[in-house]
């Protein structure tokens, strides 16, 4: 036969206090819920008017890159691939640009990037999208070290922030 439980014994396990094991944080409440609301959220209407922006930015960056791309970007420039690959200035450079080496190759990388930049602005999977302008951007800094000034690291910085915002939820 099996033991039936009691109500007194039922009603004893439902009631019963959490158990002192329980390491999660009280959620806020009241005054402290407030004041986050206000003070560490951000509105994603502005968030989606920054990638607009941000977007614009580097199309129009890249835009400007376009003339010297010969002298600044191929093996027929200032610093060919094989320079910056064995003899690079840095430990820490990473240029997927390294890959393009002819006109025509270089080219069809900036039409790329452009490509994936006017996607970012205009917000289509604005998640990956954010990892693949981080990752074109500092690229396209780090191809040719020489150029780098601090509005390319700044630049840098913003894409690498932007990969933790919610960009894509406006606009």
């Amino acid at each position: 036969m099996v033991a039936k439980p009691t109500p007194a014994s039922t009603e004893a396990s439902t009631t019963s206090p959490a158990s002192p094991a329980s390491t999660d944080p009280p959620a806020p409440t009241g005054k402290l819920r407030a004041t986050l609301r206000e003070f560490a959220t951000a509105d994603p209407r502005s968030l989606g008017l920054f990638r607009i922006i941000f977007g614009v930015f580097l199309l129009i960056d890249l835009y400007r890159r376009l003339p010297d791309y010969i002298f600044f970007y191929t093996n027929e420039g200032m610093l060919p691939n094989h320079g910056a690959i064995f003899r690079p200035m840095s430990g820490h450079l990473f240029s997927i640009y390294h890959a393009f080496s002819t006109r025509g190759e270089v080219l069809v990388a900036f039409a790329l990037t452009a490509l994936a930049y006017l996607v970012y602005t205009v917000g289509f999977k604005t998640r990956l999208m954010q990892v693949a302008v981080l990752v074109l951007v500092t690229s396209l800094h780090s191809r040719n070290i020489l150029l780098e000034n601090g509005g390319d690291v700044v630049a840098n910085i913003l894409a690498l922030w932007t990969c933790f915002l919610p960009l894509g939820r406006r606009f």
